[in-house]
């Protein structure tokens, strides 16, 4: 038996983490989840080379146990936090799972969590501080929103999935709590714009930068999030042949979800690339180069934000920010007769339980069409009583 450290170079230059196992006469490699970038003399790569040494260590103790039907009783008493950020560490956005495990650590007052420590008394306390917890300073306290509240739970969740996955808990104690008492996300209507408030925007751009303008309205007729639209590329923007017909198509994946997808664009977006090409004097890989910032940056969209303030007062409207393109695209493509997962695939969502949200939009579209019907004076049973 026999359980070795290696590593694969990657293409960006740095190491990922995997074990070479020999047991029972059989030999297969467990790839760890763990990166490490940079010199390996760096306290990062170090870090990420600690966590990978333990985890050799800790698989070698389990063959041992099996090997000699023992109990691993390391299994219920392994370090939570230590298990969620050997995953974590290789997600694009870290950065909420480690905000997970800080408010998990102000709930119970400790620096390790224990699996077996996680009950279903534990995650209903828990539930009840995210509710209690205030945020900012006095006098403006807030609560955190039941938005933030769901997504935290949920993400502890999936965690304790994956530890049961691994043998590390027999269940997952969330389950157990009835569904009365779990915490629910309170789906809004999403607001969007209609085409007369698109041509309002137009109108009164005083200040606006021109592609902040134009890349607001291309996702408007795209559905791109800010992240995909800041960091679209000229080979994005292709040729295919659909039905005999050449159409321009967006070839993507997708920042958030990283989804694979072609979307079609229309004649819309299509004349905003083309005054794009227009505006741009030099030759650049990006449609809205000065709106580009490398991903974990965050100036140039907090920089658009505030523009995209001053655009909504010039326009006189209550809300407005580049998300709104988003809803806007789903609402305009479902009432104009696009089914729900025909939209869905062209947000790019992996759920259409998310698509669902923007059915209520058109729902309410419909009723207030109806309700504009005008009525027939007079009679209409032609006289009859």
């Amino acid at each position: 038996m026999g359980v070795k450290l290696r590593e694969k170079t990657l293409k960006n230059g740095g190491v990922s983490f995997y074990l070479d196992i020999s047991h029972n006469g059989k030999r297969w490699y467990q790839f760890l989840d763990i990166k490490a970038h940079g010199a390996r003399s760096s306290a990062e790569f170090k870090v990420q080379l600690k966590m990978a040494k333990d985890a050799r260590s800790t698989k070698e103790y389990q063959l041992t146990c099996q090997k000699n039907d023992l109990s691993d009783e390391t299994k219920q008493e392994r370090d939570f936090f230590i298990f969620v950020m050997e995953r974590a560490v290789a997600l694009k956005v870290n950065r909420v799972y480690y905000s997970m495990i800080g408010l998990i650590k102000q709930y119970c007052g400790q620096e390790q969590l224990p699996m077996d420590a996680i009950t279903k008394e534990f995650l209903i306390g828990f539930q009840e501080f995210l509710r209690q917890r205030k945020l900012g300073k006095a006098p403006k306290l807030r609560s955190m929103s039941s938005r933030s509240i769901y997504c935290t739970v949920h993400r502890f969740s999936t965690f304790i999935n994956k530890a049961a996955e691994s043998g590390y808990m027999q269940d997952n104690p969330y389950h157990k709590i009835p569904k009365t008492q779990r915490v629910k996300l309170k789906r809004k209507t999403p607001n969007y714009l209609t085409m007369e408030q698109l041509e309002i925007m137009g109108q009164h751009t005083k200040g606006i930068p021109k592609q902040l303008q134009l890349a607001f309205y291309f996702s408007c007729f795209a559905g791109l999030r800010w992240s995909d639209c800041s960091r679209l590329k000229w080979s994005q923007i292709i040729k295919q042949k659909m039905d005999g017909k050449e159409v321009t198509v967006l070839g993507m994946q997708q920042q958030k979800t990283e989804h694979k997808t072609y979307l079609p664009l229309s004649e819309q977006a299509v004349e905003i690339l083309n005054a794009c090409k227009e505006l741009q004097k030099e030759k650049t890989p990006h449609v809205f180069p000065d709106l580009y910032e490398p991903e974990g940056e965050r100036k140039r969209q907090s920089a658009a934000q505030f523009k995209m303030e001053q655009w909504k007062i010039q326009s006189g409207f209550e809300k407005l920010h580049f998300h709104l393109s988003r809803h806007t695209f789903a609402t305009l493509t479902l009432s104009e007769g696009a089914d729900l997962y025909t939209v869905s695939k062209l947000l790019g969502h992996t759920d259409i339980k998310h698509t669902m949200v923007y059915a209520q939009v058109v729902d309410k579209l419909k009723m207030e069409a109806v309700a504009r019907l005008p009525k027939m004076s007079g009679n209409f049973l032609g006289g009859r009583k």
